[in-house]
């Protein structure tokens, strides 16, 4: 009967090690398929989230531009017109198609938004970085001189100038995608956003991967 007792106690004793085990194993297998996964989806390209179809709604924001425009799901966007001579009111609108545009313009957004700009002395960044982004797609009228968005376009590009955020190339390795927003009978508006950098996201997979490493060593430790 002690015998009996004995093996029963060590069977249960075994079995709680055998437990504690596969499961310190099966967190190390999570811990490297989510590293495998967080490299392999950020190495491919993604998809801009508007497509061709989708309904926006367009708001204007108090102070000038960006203006905002804002999916279904409640996600918005700043948004900066690209056809000058067009307009647009609040409301909602169908999407006609997702153009690519000018590189320059591609990074007055993602300057823009990454607050490239924000030690410029002016409170007024938004409606230079639309007249910056209007010059570059050699845009103009009576209103709008072109002088004028020339000088806001070259105030911009001096203070890129000698930094990491200098051209667009360096805002596409970080993960941004910018593009124009073709509306039908309505102004076009250029949008962006910037996906997970995988640097970063490979980071998150790594310090997984060591916590599970730490927690299965001390378990080990104390038995």
């Amino acid at each position: 009967m002690v015998n009996f007792l004995k093996g029963k106690s060590f069977f249960k004793f075994k079995s709680k090690k055998r437990k504690g085990f596969y499961t310190m194993k099966h967190l190390f297998k999570i811990s490297f398929l989510l590293i495998t996964f967080l490299f392999l989806s950020t190495s491919q390209s993604f998809s801009f989230p508007i497509q061709a179809g989708d309904t926006l709604s367009f708001s204007i924001l108090s102070g000038g531009y960006p203006n905002k425009l804002e999916t279904d799901e409640g996600i918005g966007y700043k948004a900066f017109c690209t056809q000058l001579g067009d307009t647009i009111s609040p409301g909602e609108y169908v999407v006609d198609s997702v153009e690519s545009i000018d590189n320059n313009v591609k990074w007055l957004y993602a300057a823009y938004k990454s607050n490239l700009f924000v030690d410029i002395p002016d409170s007024d960044i938004g409606n230079k970085v639309q007249n910056a982004i209007w010059s570059k797609l050699g845009q103009s009228d009576d209103e709008h001189p072109a002088e004028t968005l020339a000088a806001d376009l070259a105030l911009l590009n001096s203070y890129g100038f000698m930094t990491p955020g200098s051209d667009w190339n360096y805002y596409e390795s970080i993960g941004w995608e910018v593009a124009n927003i073709v509306i039908d009978d309505a102004q076009n508006q250029v949008v962006g956003y910037q996906t997970p950098e995988p640097a970063t996201m490979m980071l998150l997979g790594c310090g997984l991967f060591g916590l599970a490493f730490v927690s299965r060593k001390r378990k080990s430790n104390i038995k």
